[in-house]
C-alpha cells in the first residue's frame, strides 16, 4: 500500500452548489444477532448540502448497485460527478479494457464517474466521515432483523435532512439549502439499467498515484507516464467517443494514448 502522505498536487475541486459532485461506498459485512448472513450499508452522498441515501442490502453484487444508484438518483437528483473506489463492485473488470455495467449507466445518463485514487479511500473523505457517524448510531442497537435496520434508516435519513444544521452552509439543514432546488431525476419508471447497457459517448475519469515504476493502472490497462512524475498524482480521462486517454499533471498533458477496449458494444 503507498504510504498515507499529503500532496500538494493532487487535485481538488471546488464544490460550490448541490448535486455537483456526489460520493458513494458501502460499508460490510456486518451481521445481525444471531445471523451469519452478511449484510452491507450502500451509502450515497452530496459533498456540498449533505443530502444522504443509505440503504442496507445482503452482500450486493452489479445489479443491486445499479438498482441502488438508480434509486439514489431518483431521490437526490442526478449529480454532475459522482466520485467512487475502485472496487470490484464500482470498476474493476474481469478482463483489462472492459467497461463495467456501472461505468456504461454513468455514461448512459451523462454522469461522470469519476475513481479515486487506488488504496486511498480517505480521498472519498466526506462519506467516509458520515460512514464513521452512521456506525457509531446505527451499530449501537442491537440489530435483529433488516426490518429493524430499514425503519433506524429511514428515521437516520429524515433526522439529517430536516434537522443536522452544518456550519459550512452558514448552519442551514440540507432541507433548507434543497428548498425551491430543480434537480435534474431520472423518472420513477426507469429501467434502462435492467437492460443491455451501451456504451454511451462520455468521459471517464481516474484519479490515480504514478507508482515508482512511473506507471498507472486504469481498468487493469497499464500505461508508463514516466518514472520522473513517481508519487504525483494524474488525471486521466477516459473518452468513450474516440477510446483515447488523455493524462495530465495539472493542466498540463503528458501523455495520450488508445484505450484497449475490450467485451461488447452492449452488456
Amino acid at each position: 500500500m503507498q504510504p498515507r502522505v499529503a500532496s500538494s498536487d493532487y487535485p481538488h475541486w471546488r464544490v460550490t452548489y448541490s448535486n455537483q459532485r456526489h460520493q458513494m461506498d458501502l460499508i460490510g459485512p456486518r451481521y445481525l444477532k444471531g445471523s451469519r448472513r452478511q449484510w452491507y450499508f450502500l451509502v450515497y452522498r452530496d459533498i456540498y448540502d449533505r443530502a444522504i441515501y443509505v440503504e442496507f442490502q445482503p452482500k450486493p453484487k452489479m445489479e443491486m448497485i445499479l438498482a441502488f444508484v438508480v434509486r439514489a438518483w431518483q431521490h437526490l437528483g442526478l449529480p454532475e460527478v459522482l466520485q467512487v473506489d475502485n472496487s470490484d463492485l464500482f470498476g474493476l473488470t474481469t478482463h483489462p479494457g472492459a467497461l463495467s455495467r456501472l461505468i456504461r449507466l454513468a455514461l448512459l445518463v451523462g454522469v461522470h464517474l469519476t475513481f479515486i485514487p487506488e488504496h486511498e479511500p480517505w480521498r472519498n473523505g466526506a462519506i467516509e466521515q458520515f460512514n464513521g457517524w452512521l456506525q457509531e448510531r446505527v451499530l449501537a442497537i442491537i440489530l435483529r432483523t433488516p426490518a429493524q435496520v430499514r425503519r433506524e434508516l429511514a428515521a437516520l435519513m429524515t433526522t439529517c435532512f430536516n434537522e443536522h444544521l452544518h456550519p459550512p452552509l452558514n448552519f442551514q439543514t440540507t432541507a433548507q439549502v434543497r428548498r425551491g432546488l430543480t434537480v435534474r431525476k431520472l423518472p420513477h419508471n426507469f429501467a434502462a439499467h435492467q437492460q443491455p447497457l451501451p456504451v454511451s459517448i462520455g468521459q471517464v475519469v481516474f484519479i490515480r498515484r504514478v507508482r515508482p515504476s512511473g506507471r498507472i493502472t486504469l481498468l487493469g490497462v497499464k500505461y508508463r507516464v514516466g518514472k520522473g512524475w513517481a508519487h504525483h498524482y494524474v488525471v486521466a480521462t477516459l473518452y468513450t467517443r474516440t477510446m483515447t486517454v488523455k493524462i495530465r499533471h495539472q493542466q498540463r498533458l503528458l501523455r495520450q494514448a488508445d484505450f484497449p477496449f475490450v467485451g461488447k458494444r452492449k452488456l
